[in-house]
């Protein structure tokens, strides 16, 4: 039985198109959870604002992001049905946008150039999770197995939250001290999110390798 279940979950991984959607989710998921458990962190040390606390800074940022990934997403999502079901040159720019904005956030200093470019996040971001998910039930290997293939891609989407951070963390840490004795004081923020960007273009890039989709 243990070798049904894992033929079962690897049979999904044969469709060309299913594992490198796969791959641009895992590489997406990877992307976000690089930064995501550090933002207090990097706004508390890398972008003060007077008489502000970091709690509220922070939460300050999630605003334009979450009215940019709203608006995004309902309108995006509603365009590409209206186009017949064209997803994958939308999921291509989104990554690419994903990758800008987190690279040039990691050299950002100021908490309203910084508040801007969360709103442009929300909006790639949203666009991404929309058409995510209909692009994955276009590519899934048969519909008599609908459940555990979405079960097999949601892998994808956890697999990030728990390697990510404990990943991340460690060289946030090892890179903030080694800044620190070399006048770099924010070379941890920085490395994480350029290598969040790098995670992005990836995706981006892998969006492209899609056969059947449009």
């Amino acid at each position: 039985r243990v070798w049904s279940f894992a033929a079962g979950v690897l049979e999904p991984f044969q469709l060309h198109d299913f594992r490198w959607v796969f791959i641009t989710r895992l590489l997406v998921q990877f992307g976000v959870f690089t930064v995501h458990e550090f933002v207090l962190f990097w706004v508390q040390d890398v972008l003060p604002l007077d008489s502000v606390s970091a709690n509220t800074r922070a939460a300050i940022l999630f605003i334009p992001m979450i009215i940019g990934a709203s608006g995004s997403s309902l309108v995006v999502g509603k365009l590409s049905d209206d186009l017949g079901g064209k997803r994958k040159l939308f999921l291509f720019r989104s990554a690419v946008a994903l990758g800008v904005v987190c690279f040039v956030m990691a050299f950002v200093r100021n908490f309203f150039l910084a508040l801007a470019l969360m709103a442009l996040f929300g909006i790639a971001i949203g666009t991404f999770l929309a058409l995510d998910f209909a692009l994955v039930c276009d590519v899934l290997p048969s519909r008599d197995n609908i459940a555990r293939d979405l079960g097999v891609w949601h892998i994808s989407i956890v697999l990030p939250q728990l390697l990510a951070a404990p990943i991340a963390g460690a060289l946030l840490d090892s890179l903030q001290r080694l800044g620190a004795t070399h006048g770099l004081p924010f070379l941890g923020y920085t490395t994480i999110f350029v290598l969040t960007s790098l995670f992005f273009f990836l995706a981006a890039g892998c969006f492209r390798l899609l056969r059947t989709v449009k």
